[in-house]
C-alpha cells in the first residue's frame, strides 16, 4: 500500500475451452505478471478455469472436478503471493450448477485448513448472489 492506495489488476489469460490444466497454467502466469507489477487484488475473468463456451460440458462430473482441482492447486501455488486474487469457475452445489468467483486470499494461522472452493461458516457452506467466496492458503 502507498499513500493509502491498493494496486488493483486484471488479468486475462489466453485460454483453450474445458482444459483446466493448460489455464491453470495461464491464470499463474498472468497472476504472476500482477504480482511483479505489485498488484495486491487481482481479479480474473468469469469461467476462465473452463472457459466460457464449454456449453453442455458444463454439466460434465469431470469438467467440473478438474476446475475444482485446478483451483486448489492454483490455491497452493500461490500462497506465497500477497494479493487478494478472484477465479471464475462453474461449480456444482447441492445439484445446482454455479458460475462462482472463488476468492484466493492468504490466511496466516489457518496452516492451509482452509482450501478454495470452501467457506466454513457455522459448518455449513455459505453461498450468496450465485458466488461462493473462498478462504485459502
Amino acid at each position: 500500500m502507498i499513500d493509502g492506495f491498493i494496486k488493483v489488476a486484471c488479468g486475462i489469460p489466453e485460454i483453450e475451452v474445458a482444459d483446466c490444466v493448460a489455464n491453470r497454467v495461464r491464470i499463474r502466469e498472468k497472476i504472476g505478471e500482477m504480482e511483479r507489477l505489485g498488484a495486491r487484488f487481482m481479479v480474473l475473468p468469469e469461467l476462465c478455469m473452463t472457459g466460457y463456451t464449454c456449453g453442455d460440458l458444463f454439466w460434465q462430473a469431470s469438467l467440473l472436478r478438474e476446475a475444482k482441482e485446478a483451483l486448489l492447486l492454483l490455491a497452493e501455488e500461490t500462497k506465497n503471493v500477497d494479493a487478494l486474487i478472484f477465479v471464475g469457475l462453474p461449480m456444482e452445489i447441492y445439484g445446482k450448477l454455479f458460475n462462482v468467483a472463488a476468492a484466493l486470499e492468504e490466511a496466516p494461522g489457518k496452516d492451509g485448513q482452509m482450501r478454495a472452493g470452501q467457506l466454513e461458516t457455522g459448518g455449513k457452506m455459505a453461498f450468496r448472489d450465485r458466488r461462493i467466496w473462498a478462504k485459502s492458503r
